[in-house]
């Protein structure tokens, strides 16, 4: 999963988040790969010049994670980013899924919805999201520098720099 500035996918996170419950899908405890944008793009402009360069091998696949965390880990950090502890309500995964239908639904109809449609809800319902980037590191030296409490923090600065959270 990635975010960062002016990822739009986060944001209802952390508006969510100044109330101080946090809801998420099905388990606290699931397991996802989270990487904070300016590493991603760091690791392509890497993997771009070590293919020039010929230490990565062209047609191969690198993972450009970050750390590894749970939702009630990225609640955590979202509630220190945003001000408010968080209490981490588990959403009961049929729940999600009449909602992501009636999302798709009224997106069909031309009306308003947010981010959460079957796909995601999809997504949602996997035991977890885990990918290694030792591959990357090994070939290209890549390694992750933004923690997920300094990402969080960051980019909810810069939400609220550009007036999308008060």
């Amino acid at each position: 999963m990635v975010y960062g500035p002016r990822d739009t996918a986060f944001i209802p996170l952390y508006k969510g988040a100044r109330w101080g419950v946090f809801p998420v899908p099905g388990s606290p405890r699931v397991r996802m790969s989270i990487v904070h944008v300016r590493d991603l793009v760091r690791g392509m402009v890497g993997l771009g010049e070590a293919l020039l360069n010929g230490r990565a091998a062209s047609g191969s696949i690198y993972y450009l994670s970050g750390q590894v965390a749970d939702w009630a880990e990225i609640a955590r950090a979202i509630g220190r980013a945003v001000g408010r502890r968080q209490r981490v309500i588990p959403v009961p995964l049929p729940l999600i899924g009449l909602i992501a239908v009636a999302n798709q639904l009224a997106g069909r109809m031309g009306l308003p919805t947010s981010h959460l449609v079957v796909d995601k809800w999809r997504e949602a319902r996997q035991p977890g999201w885990v990918c290694s980037h030792a591959r990357a590191a090994a070939d290209f030296g890549y390694s992750p520098q933004v923690g997920l409490e300094e990402g969080m923090r960051t980019t909810v600065a810069w939400c609220r720099e550009h007036g999308l959270l008060r």
